[in-house]
């Protein structure tokens, strides 16, 4: 195994950029021939947390996977309103230059994303814009309806989340019905092209009833979903507990 934490310049950014990338040991494997699973840290956290709190590259190696783990601050993986262009780094630079350098699979059917908290928004968000791209979405504690999220959980989101929210997206009402809203993108994004949606949430998480409502109103809408719940909470060890049944089941599958 390998795990290799690279610093790059972004010519999008205009800044440099950090990824960490964890490569499986395979005899008689080439690069090619491994999945490919995108993962999305949250708020206050960055790629390397998941190799320092989860288990996820020992879930990569039964998988057969290869993980990226980028980083963007809190800038929930989007092109936001404050000028950086996190999104368009992701689809137009890091990830071309990660495939060419690595030589890594780029065939729908083996690629995944998988996203905790901010990042598991992002994650379905990016799934439902570039359909083409994933076989499946793991979204860990997503604030699915963001807007609902940040008006009805006003008093309980710290200072330093707000910011980051307006910061992106600017208002509540300049985010409902955006590009970036999934309650929109699931308007315009045919059902039959979507990757499957595996959604999970604790029933001790803030985010339990959005997660609900969001889901059946996905479903509704004729995509394939699951939505798992149990006792966790809104924490890295129900995130790592899920990740792995997550690899498990359709990574590995």
């Amino acid at each position: 195994m390998a795990l290799f934490e690279c610093k790059l310049y972004s010519h999008v950014l205009h800044e440099p950029s950090q990824v960490a990338v964890y490569a499986p040991d395979r005899k008689n494997a080439g690069m090619s021939d491994f999945n490919v699973v995108l993962l999305l840290h949250g708020m206050c956290c960055d790629g390397k947390d998941f190799f320092m709190r989860t288990g996820v590259a020992a879930y990569a190696d039964a998988a057969d996977a290869v993980l990226i783990a980028p980083s963007c601050g809190n800038n929930y993986f989007a092109d936001g309103q404050n000028g950086l262009k996190y999104e368009t780094y992701l689809f137009r630079e890091l990830i071309p230059f990660l495939q060419k350098t690595f030589s890594l699979n780029t065939s729908r059917e083996k690629n995944f994303i998988l996203g905790t908290s901010m990042g598991a928004f992002a994650a379905v968000r990016l799934g439902l814009t570039y359909p083409d791209r994933f076989k499946a979405v793991c979204s860990l504690s997503a604030p699915l309806d963001l807007k609902t999220a940040v008006e009805t959980l006003r008093d309980n989101i710290r200072d330093c989340r707000r910011r980051a929210f307006c910061s992106v997206y600017g208002s509540c009402e300049q985010f409902g019905g955006s590009s970036a809203d999934i309650l929109h993108l699931i308007e315009r994004t045919p059902p039959a092209t979507a990757p499957f949606l595996w959604l999970y949430v604790g029933r001790n998480d803030p985010l339990l009833q959005i997660n609900k409502q969001t889901a059946e109103k996905i479903r509704e809408k004729g995509f394939a979903l699951s939505l798992e719940t149990d006792d966790g909470a809104h924490d890295w060890a129900s995130w790592d507990r899920q990740a792995k049944r997550f690899f498990d089941l359709y990574v590995g599958k």
